[in-house]
């Protein structure tokens, strides 16, 4: 099993649903996308066809090893687990809060174009690093960080991401959006009703373009579906333990 972590995230976002699957038996992998984790500064360089390149590579040397194989993607992982299931199909596909859809209206068209006006933001320059959801998302892409240490406070401060890859964002999605009618392997979604990051009415549209069976699952939860901690977690874990039994014996 072959798990995509979402941005700005690492593998270690995915870890606490990576230890319920191989405790079921399973053996997990998480994939470190580049540009990110220690190379976040850099991300810039990247393209969303290096995330997807590396991706395949890693399920293709996984698929010679082992069998089932199910790619799990979160979020922005997702979206390019769905992009890369379309050129190289795994047994089952596994979506949890796929992002395909970045702004709407005369945001969304705007998008683009920011690149041009903001070069740079800086994601962290007022953070409160009291907040346990500020502390969780640096962590995300940086666990080992030491957050209580006022030197490592100013360099998360002073962190620049090129407005660009906002742009590679929007690409993915777009990508995985077309590339969806060209997976015919089962695929288990799961969408929380209330995410603003990830709209429950967007998810559904892309559930609709597959061509294999989908199975749609909505839980009362917004955007973070892995917090293991969340009242959810039991019913993420479950719909997807679930799903991918059926799969263990082929």
């Amino acid at each position: 099993m072959l798990l995509v972590h979402g941005f700005p995230g690492t593998p270690a976002e995915m870890r606490p649903l990576g230890e319920v699957l191989n405790k079921a038996g399973w053996n997990v992998e998480g994939i470190l996308l580049p540009g990110f984790g220690p190379q976040i500064a850099s991300i810039g360089v990247c393209r969303y066809q290096d995330w997807l390149r590396a991706i395949q590579e890693r399920l293709v040397a996984v698929k010679r090893e082992h069998a089932p194989v199910v790619l799990v993607g979160y979020s922005m992982g997702a979206a390019l687990a769905i992009g890369v299931a379309a050129r190289d199909a795994p047994h089952a596909l596994v979506l949890l809060a796929p992002f395909w859809r970045l702004g709407a209206g005369w945001r969304g068209l705007l998008l683009p174009v920011l690149k041009w006006v903001f070069p740079h933001f800086r994601p962290f320059e007022k953070a409160d690093f009291s907040n346990p959801d500020v502390r969780r998302s640096i962590y995300s892409f940086a666990p080992d960080i030491d957050l209580d240490d006022p030197t490592v406070q100013a360099s998360v401060r002073r962190l620049s991401i090129p407005s660009r890859i906002i742009d590679e964002l929007r690409k993915a999605g777009r990508f995985a959006f077309r590339s969806a009618s060209q997976v015919a392997v089962p695929v288990l979604i799961v969408q929380g009703s209330q995410g603003l990051l990830v709209k429950a009415s967007h998810t559904r549209d892309l559930s609709r373009q597959f061509v294999g069976p989908v199975q749609y699952r909505e839980v009362r939860a917004g955007h973070e579906l892995l917090k293991s901690e969340g009242d959810i977690w039991d019913e993420v874990t479950t719909a997807i333990a679930d799903f991918v039994t059926s799969f263990e014996e082929e």
